[in-house]
């Protein structure tokens, strides 16, 4: 188990080293997003290379997210947690999975204790990437769900987290958050 873990500092190294023409070295980071099925150890490695090297190959970012995400399902809290640490980095040069992304992270918002403080705080970093398609993702979540408590935690974190820790809010995030806040949302 020790050599894939040293496997994947290698092509790490490969990948940093290449500088410039680091996306000359798409069959290395390959690699490295099927170590996101390895243990603990590379699982945590594989998600730090995937976000480090994400905008780098476009071709491969579906296949690197989805990895990823599998890694936001897995049964250790810490892997859970390093995955979601990484989602907001890959949002950063590569806005179009943004919806996605925030998407996930809504979901997240019905774990517990840290899973739910690193899902809050992903999302947020997420918002301030693009405002208007998190907002519009959180409420197709709330829209799409038929669990109560995931709705109820999406609209709290839209109006206690999101609202109270921005100082302003552009007007079609204030748009929609007005329109959807006009919704009757029974249950809650």
């Amino acid at each position: 188990m020790a050599d894939n873990l040293e496997e994947l500092y290698e092509k790490y190294n490969i990948l940093s080293d290449a500088k410039d023409k680091v996306s000359q070295h798409s069959k290395e980071y390959l690699e490295c997003i099927e170590g996101t099925k390895g243990n603990d150890k590379e699982k945590k490695l594989a998600a730090q290379i995937i976000s480090k090297f994400f905008k780098h190959f476009p071709s491969l970012q579906d296949q690197a997210l989805n990895a990823i995400l599998d890694l936001c399902e897995d049964d250790d809290s810490m892997i859970r947690i390093s995955a979601m640490k990484v989602l907001p980095l890959l949002c950063k040069d590569a806005k179009e999975h943004v919806p996605r992304v925030a998407d996930i992270l809504a979901q997240l918002l019905q774990l517990e204790d840290q899973d739910y403080n690193t899902a809050c705080n992903s999302l947020i970093q997420v918002f301030k990437e693009d405002s208007t398609n998190t907002t519009k993702a959180i409420f197709s979540h709330v829209h799409s769900t038929d669990d109560n408590s995931a709705r109820e935690k999406c609209i709290q974190f839209l109006y206690k987290k999101l609202i109270k820790t921005q100082d302003k809010l552009n007007s079609e995030v204030e748009d929609l958050l007005l329109e959807e806040g006009k919704k009757d949302y029974t249950g809650l």
